[in-house]
């Protein structure tokens, strides 16, 4: 973490802003919070979307609605958002993604932004308990389920979450197409 707000602090005197060292300081604790903030709200977002796409009752629902009621692209755009940004918390939550049974274009948005990331996430590939990732997505899946998911209740949390065996497959396949680069689009 020291490491990353010095190399903060570096880029913000590099771009010239003039502001007394206290004051980037602050600025960019502001910044670093922010930034979780945003990945959190992206996560939740990537959750909910996932369930409702699955709930057969929000599929029969949509269909009543032709015109408004269609695929936003939210999920993909969330999973874009946290691709984007560059710090611990968007590390750690591609990683957490990982834990989501997510296909077609949530799938390939995330491919592409592990990819992206490359070497920079194979520490946090490899040091990941799939127990953990399979607990946290069950935990905020019940949480929603709670809130804003209240609405979606044919939709189980195994068809949400993978389970701990397909996790570290997946950290599997992730480290070895990081390495080979195979499965990265350039």
């Amino acid at each position: 973490m020291k490491m990353y707000f010095f190399h903060r602090i570096g880029l913000l005197i590099f771009l010239g802003i003039s502001l007394p060292l206290s004051a980037n300081a602050q600025s960019l604790k502001a910044l670093i919070a922010n930034d979780a903030q945003q990945v959190s709200f992206a996560e939740n977002v990537i959750t909910i979307e996932l369930a409702r796409a699955l709930s057969v009752s929000i599929r029969k629902e949509q269909e009543k609605c032709i015109l408004v009621c269609q695929e936003t692209g939210a999920l993909e755009l969330a999973i874009g958002l946290i691709g984007v940004s560059r710090s611990d918390a968007s590390s750690d939550a591609l990683v957490n993604l990982l834990g989501l049974n997510l296909d077609g274009a949530g799938s390939e948005e995330l491919s592409n932004q592990i990819c992206l990331r490359g070497e920079k996430l194979t520490t946090r590939l490899k040091r990941f308990k799939a127990k953990e990732i399979a607990d946290r997505c069950r935990t905020a899946f019940v949480e929603l389920q709670k809130r804003k998911l209240a609405n979606v209740v044919d939709v189980k949390v195994e068809q949400v979450c993978r389970s701990e065996t397909e996790i570290m497959k997946a950290q599997d396949e992730w480290l070895k197409a990081i390495k080979s680069r195979e499965n990265c689009e350039q």
